[in-house]
C-alpha cells in the first residue's frame, strides 16, 4: 500500500496497455490487405509510446501481440506496404473509377470527431452521396481525399515533432503529388521509431514488455473449442475441434517474435482477449511464464463466494507449478476506454485517480486497448492521458508492473479457474452464432485435411511450414470477432476475404483444390445495414414515453451495432422509422449509459430526395432547415423522455406519395460528430399512398 499526497492509502496500480492487429498478409502477394499497423503506428502506439517518455516516474506494462510485431518486422525490415498506401501513392490523375469507389467507402474511415476538426476533410465528406458516383468530386479533390485520410492519422506526438504536418494541415487543399508522398514517407518514418522507443523505455525500467499468443488467437478455445458451452450451454456450437498442439505453438512462436523484435525474453503475457481456462493456463505454465491476466468476471466466476472489495486487487495461482493470475479491474478500464472521453480530461483523470485511491487490496490491474479508445478524445486522449499520469504522480500512486507486484506480494490460492474472457467471462463474441460457427467448423475442416494430408504423404518442408503457418493465422480471434452478431465495421468483408484466403492458402501449400466453402463468404446471412422495412401505416403518441408495446409495431427499425470495441461509449441503441399518410414519425432510444447525458446530444436526420436536401435537428425546438435555401421549418410534434420522439408532415418536406428518399443520422455530442447511421449509405424510404396497408398486409 503507498500513501497519496494528502495520506490516504492507495494500493499499487498497474497498467497494461494491449497493443494488436491481426495479420492482414495474403499469401503470395506483395501488399498487406488493410492499412492498420501503419496508421496505427503514426498515431496511437507512438503517442503511448511518447507520452510514457514525457511521464518517467510512471510505470507500465506494454503488450504487443505476436501478430503485430510480424508486421513491423516485414513492413520495415523487407520494405512491404499495404494496398491502401499503394492507393494513396497513385497520382490523382490515375485513379481509376473503381479506386474512387474505394476511397469513398474507405478514406472517411476515422472517428467523425476527428474529421470534423478538419475543415476541407469534414467538406469532403459531406460532398460523398451515393457511393457509386464517382463524380462527386473532381481530381484535385480525389488528391486531397489521399492527403486528409492520411494526416488525419497522424496522432498529437508526431504532429508536435514534425513541422511538414503541421504545415499540411494548415493548407487544408489544393496539395500536389510532391506533398502526398513527402507526407507518406512521414509515416514510415515515424513507424521506424515506436519499437526502439519501446525498447528504451524498457531498457530504462520504465516498462515491461509482455506479448500475446502469436495470432492472438482464444487459446480455450483452440485447445478444446467446447470450452465455449460451459459458460453458454444455450448457444449452440459447431463441431468439437482439439489442437493443442497449436496452441503450444501459438505461445512458443510469440515469444520467439518477441526476442527477434523486442529484444527480451518475455515473462508474461496478456492472453487474446483475456480468455483462460485450466488447459490454456497448463499451456503458459508449459514455458515459465511468471504471469498472465484476465478480467475481474472471471475471477467472481472462479470463486463463487465472491466479495469484490476483498477479493479482487491481488495476484493469485492454481498451483505452485502455474503462472499468477492479475485480473483486471473492468469497472475503472472501462472508464478509461469507453466514458472518460465525455469529461474535461482534468476532471476525468482526477475522477479515475479517486477512485484508484479509494480501491481496496494489493495491486489494481487495468487492462485495455492502447489503440482504440483514445479515437472519441478531442485530442486523440492527449490532454486525459497527461494530466492522468501527473495525477497518479502527484497524489502518491506508485504504478508498477507484473513482475515486479511478484517479488514482493505473495499470491492467493485459486480453488479452480472458471473458462472465460473479458466480454461476459463467455466466449459467445466469437463462438456459438450462426456465422461464428461456421468459420470454426470451416477451420475445423481445413486442420483435419491437414493433418490428414501430411499423414498420407511426405510434404515439402517449406510447404508444410507454410501450410501450419496460414492456419494458425486463421486462429486468431479477430475474424470471428467481426463475423458474430454483435459487431460490425466497414471492413466486414475484408476480414472474411482474409481469413477464407488463409484457409484456402493451406489448401494452396499441399497442393490440393480448395473445398468449396472457402470460396463463399460467412458474411451472407448478415447484412451491415440492419433496418427491417416499415410493414404498416402507425399513429404514434408523441410524448417521449411508450405507452403501449404496440404503438410503434410496424415502424422500421435501424438497430446500432457496435464497432472495434465491446461496450463502446456509443449514443444510439436503436431508430425507429415510421408514418402515416401524412406524417414522418421518428423514434430514438439512447444506450442505457447515456441516458443520464442525452441534454447534450443532437441528433441530426439528413434527408436527400429528387426536389432536395434538407436536416432534421432532433431536439426541443429542433427544426427542418433546407440545405439548398436556408429556409427552415418547425418540427410539428417533439417530445423528449425515456426516448426521443418527434413527427414532421409529408407536406412541409415537399414530399408526395411515391416519392423515395434517402435518410441518414448523425449523433453529434458537445458540438462534435460522433456518430454516423449508418456507418456507410443510406436508409431508403418510400412516401406511402393509401394502399401501403393493404399491400403489405399478409395472411
Amino acid at each position: 500500500m503507498t500513501r497519496d499526497a494528502r495520506g490516504e492509502h492507495a494500493p499499487r496500480v498497474q497498467l497494461v496497455w494491449h497493443l494488436h492487429q491481426p495479420y492482414y498478409g495474403i499469401p503470395h502477394r506483395d501488399a498487406f490487405y488493410l492499412p492498420w499497423v501503419r496508421l496505427h503506428a503514426t498515431k496511437c502506439y507512438y503517442d503511448m509510446a511518447c507520452m510514457l517518455e514525457r511521464h518517467p516516474e510512471v510505470h507500465a506494462t506494454v503488450n504487443f501481440s505476436g501478430s503485430l510485431l510480424r508486421q513491423f518486422r516485414e513492413m520495415l525490415d523487407e520494405g512491404r506496404r499495404d494496398m491502401w498506401w499503394d492507393l494513396s501513392l497513385k497520382p490523382a490523375s490515375a485513379l481509376d473509377d473503381h479506386d474512387k469507389r474505394h476511397m469513398l467507402r474507405h478514406f472517411f474511415s476515422v472517428d467523425p470527431a476527428c474529421r470534423a476538426r478538419h475543415r476541407r476533410y469534414q467538406e469532403l465528406f459531406s460532398r460523398r452521396g451515393d457511393l457509386e458516383d464517382v463524380s462527386v468530386l473532381d481530381i484535385p479533390a480525389y488528391r486531397d481525399l489521399q492527403m486528409w485520410f492520411n494526416l488525419a492519422w497522424f496522432g498529437f506526438s508526431a504532429r508536435e515533432e514534425r513541422p511538414i504536418v503541421r504545415e499540411l494541415i494548415a493548407k487544408q487543399r489544393g496539395f500536389t503529388e510532391a506533398e502526398k508522398e513527402a507526407l507518406l514517407e512521414q509515416q514510415i518514418d515515424v513507424m521506424h521509431r515506436v519499437i526502439p522507443l519501446y525498447r528504451e523505455l524498457h531498457r530504462r525500467g520504465q516498462i515491461e514488455l509482455s506479448v500475446s499468443p502469436m495470432y492472438h488467437p482464444i487459446l480455450p478455445l483452440v485447445i478444446d473449442s467446447s470450452t465455449a458451452q460451459h459458460a453458454a450451454p444455450d448457444h449452440p456450437m459447431p463441431s468439437r475441434m482439439l489442437a493443442r498442439s497449436d496452441a503450444v505453438a501459438q505461445v512458443e512462436t510469440a515469444r520467439g517474435i518477441a526476442r527477434e523484435v523486442l529484444g527480451v525474453d518475455v515473462d508474461g503475457m496478456w492472453p487474446a482477449e483475456g480468455a483462460v481456462s485450466l488447459d490454456a493456463v497448463s499451456v503458459f505454465a508449459e514455458y515459465d511464464l511468471r504471469w498472465i491476466a484476465s478480467d475481474e468476471q472471471v475471477l467472481e466466476r472462479s470463486l463463487g463466494d465472491w466479495d469484490r472489495g476483498r477479493d479482487l486487487n491481488h495476484p493469485y495461482r492454481l498451483g505452485a507449478q502455474t503462472p499468477a493470475i492479475f485480473f483486471r479491474d473492468r469497472v475503472l478500464s472501462d472508464e478509461i476506454a469507453f466514458r472518460c472521453a465525455e469529461l474535461p480530461a482534468e476532471e476525468a483523470a482526477a475522477h479515475l485517480v479517486d477512485r484508484v485511491i479509494d480501491a481496496s487490496g494489493d495491486v489494481l490491474t487495468l487492462v485495455l486497448d492502447g489503440e482504440n479508445p483514445w479515437a472519441p478524445y478531442p485530442d486523440d486522449g492527449e490532454a486525459f492521458l497527461g494530466a492522468f499520469y501527473r495525477a497518479l504522480v502527484e497524489r502518491g500512486v506508485q504504478t508498477t508492473t507484473p513482475t515486479r507486484v511478484l517479488d514482493d506480494v505473495p499470491c492467493r490460492e485459486l480453488p479452480t479457474l472458471w473458462s472465460g474472457s473479458w466480454i461476459d467471462a463467455s466466449f459467445t463474441a466469437w463462438i456459438g452464432q450462426e456465422n461464428t460457427n461456421q468459420a470454426w467448423n470451416a477451420l475445423r475442416t481445413t486442420r483435419h485435411d491437414l493433418v490428414a494430408e501430411l499423414q498420407r504423404r511426405h510434404v515439402d518442408e517449406d510447404d508444410e511450414v507454410a501450410a501450419w503457418e496460414s492456419l494458425w493465422i486463421a486462429q486468431g480471434s479477430d475474424w470471428f470477432w467481426w463475423y458474430g452478431g454483435n459487431f460490425t465495421s466497414l471492413n466486414d468483408a475484408d476480414f472474411d476475404r482474409l481469413f477464407r484466403a488463409q484457409l484456402r492458402a493451406v489448401y494452396t501449400a499441399l497442393a490440393l483444390t480448395p473445398p468449396a466453402f472457402v470460396e463463399e463468404p460467412f458474411t451472407n446471412a448478415r447484412q451491415v445495414l440492419r433496418f427491417t422495412e416499415p410493414r404498416r401505416l402507425i399513429a404514434p403518441r408523441v410524448d417521449g414515453a411508450i405507452q403501449s408495446l404496440h404503438e410503434w409495431e410496424g415502424a422500421g427499425i435501424y438497430e446500432v451495432r457496435d464497432a472495434a470495441m465491446y461496450d463502446s461509449a456509443r449514443f444510439v441503441e436503436r431508430i425507429f422509422i415510421g408514418f402515416d399518410l401524412d406524417h414522418l414519425f421518428l423514434r430514438v432510444d439512447w444506450t442505457n449509459s447515456l441516458r443520464a447525458n442525452r441534454r447534450d446530444v443532437v441528433l441530426v436526420m439528413h434527408v436527400q430526395h429528387q426536389r432536395g436536401r434538407f436536416e432534421v435537428e432532433l431536439r426541443e425546438g429542433g427544426t427542418v432547415r433546407w440545405l439548398d435555401d436556408d429556409s427552415e421549418i418547425g418540427l410539428t410534434e417533439f417530445a423528449s423522455g425515456s426516448s426521443i420522439e418527434a413527427a414532421v408532415e409529408w407536406s412541409s418536406l415537399e414530399l408526395d406519395a411515391g416519392d423515395t428518399l434517402r435518410v441518414r443520422f448523425d449523433t453529434i455530442f458537445n458540438g462534435n460528430v460522433r456518430e454516423h447511421h449508418p456507418p456507410v449509405g443510406a436508409i431508403e424510404l418510400t412516401v406511402p399512398d393509401a394502399s401501403f396497408d393493404a399491400r403489405n398486409t399478409t395472411v
